[in-house]
């Protein structure tokens, strides 16, 4: 079709593609969305591969910078949570982007599910923040998928360079009398709309909201600390970086009772007291070697028989020692005193497991 027949069908559609038309080599199927400055159609390539195009209908030299960016960084950024860029060009006077078709995407509802998710979405804002943006606009209508299911945080319309030397300061204006910012209300950080300063923490912001939104407003315990630090109005007082809103997701996604985690961090120390007890004693059988090796493998491996002996050992010890101090096999003294060994050996690792840091480490060491 030629360019003024083409674009005198866009005007007559209020400037919407038709299906059938072509953008380059790229046939037009159907309009998927239209936002604020852009429009995003499906479209056949030349080989008959389903793309995405998104072309901007908003000709401003605002509207243009900010297409323009978004281009630069798609082409600049390969992750496997960010669209793949094809191609770009112009229609007309109207500049485009071609990239891969995506399909909405729901966000899970299970700790599991929604640490799994956060992992990549987060992993792709890290990927943006290393290359010198903030996304600025992260909701669940900015993440779609794949048909394997791995999400992708798209639209990077509103994405500004970090450096506050490059900052367009452009982008808090006034309308109506009233100081506007950019971002979507509920979402986005409110420095976005007092002062324009968006940072790092912005992003971790909408990440909050995002998390918040997996739990439909209503976060776990184990999360509700995570979402109000995330998303807290103050920006100092919210994680100041990914790996630490990373870390803390970490924590909250650890769904296993504290008393697992208690046995298994327990579990070396009580089997090798055990062994050196029957070493000593004379039983230095191999047949107790093994049962304590599988124990201690079961325990690694997270299995309720593991467990179950562990809590047997447990038992024996501590009823075991009193039936000797009463049958006279070890004397008063002695007792207190392996009692103490004992609780001091075991109370304390278990404290200490209490706090995130020794957590965090002890589950990568037991994995």
């Amino acid at each position: 079709m030629m360019l003024d027949a083409l674009q005198k069908v866009m005007s007559d559609q209020d400037g919407k593609l038709l299906e059938g038309m072509f953008v380059d080599n790229y046939r037009i199927v159907a309009l998927l969305g239209r936002g604020g400055f852009a429009e995003v159609y499906r479209a056949d390539g030349p080989n008959g591969e389903a793309v995405a195009i998104k072309i901007l209908h908003k000709l401003d030299d605002k509207s243009r910078a900010r297409f323009a960016r978004e281009s630069e960084i798609l082409s600049q950024i390969k992750h496997r949570n960010i669209p793949r860029l094809m191609s770009f060009g112009s229609c007309g006077n109207r500049p485009y982007m071609v990239t891969e078709l995506l399909k909405g995407y729901e966000l899970p509802s299970s700790d599991r599910a929604i640490a799994k998710f956060l992992a990549e979405i987060i992993s792709a804002v890290e990927e943006l923040h290393r290359h010198g943006f903030i996304h600025r606009d992260i909701k669940p209508s900015n993440i779609l998928s794949r048909d394997d299911g791995t999400p992708v945080l798209i639209d990077f319309g509103l994405a500004t360079p970090i450096s506050t030397e490059q900052r367009n300061r452009e982008d808090l204006s006034i309308e109506a009398g009233k100081r506007v910012g950019v971002g979507t209300p509920g979402y986005s950080a409110p420095e976005q709309f007092t002062s324009g300063d968006a940072t790092e923490a912005s992003d971790i912001h909408a990440l909050g909201m995002l998390i918040n939104e997996c739990f439909r407003g209503n976060p776990p315990a184990n999360w509700s600390h995570l979402v109000e630090r995330s998303t807290c109005s103050i920006k100092s007082r919210r994680y100041q970086s990914i790996k630490e809103i990373m870390a803390a997701i970490g924590d909250a996604s650890d769904t296993r009772p504290m008393a697992a985690l208690v046995a298994e961090l327990l579990s070396i120390p009580l089997l090798v007291a055990s062994l050196l007890g029957f070493v000593f004693s004379g039983g230095h059988k191999c047949g107790i070697c093994v049962f304590l090796s599988a124990v201690e493998f079961g325990l690694r491996k997270r299995k309720n028989w593991a467990r179950c002996c562990m809590i047997a050992m447990g038992i024996f010890w501590l009823v075991s020692v009193p039936m000797l101090v009463v049958s006279g096999g070890v004397d008063v003294l002695n007792g207190i005193v392996i009692y103490l060994i004992y609780i001091v050996s075991h109370s304390i690792p278990a404290i200490l497991l209490l706090t995130p840091r020794v957590r965090r480490w002890f589950k990568t060491a037991i994995s």
